[in-house]
């Protein structure tokens, strides 16, 4: 399937061939893996930027309720995590 692309500033397009040029490939081919290559990704990474999160907050929260729990067993039996040997 074709698509046009139209109004790119010079140095863009100039870039584009730069990077195509430096890859051996022509501004078409370089083009097309680009965009196949970065729209495939673009979808999983933010699926595992979303999967990251959600772990992320999971574990602050276990880690704050290890903490009170922690503190609440310390005062119980009269400990303190923070004395020096």
């Amino acid at each position: 399937m074709d698509i046009k692309v139209r109004g790119l500033r010079k140095e863009i397009v100039a870039c584009i061939d730069e990077k195509a040029k430096s890859k051996g490939k022509s501004r078409n081919e370089y083009l097309v893996e680009y965009l196949e290559n970065n729209f495939y990704y673009a979808d999983k990474l933010k699926e595992i930027e979303d999967r990251y999160k959600f772990m992320y907050e999971k574990m602050l929260k276990i880690i704050e309720i290890n903490t009170l729990t922690l503190n609440k067993f310390c005062e119980e039996n009269l400990l303190d995590i923070n004395e020096e040997e």
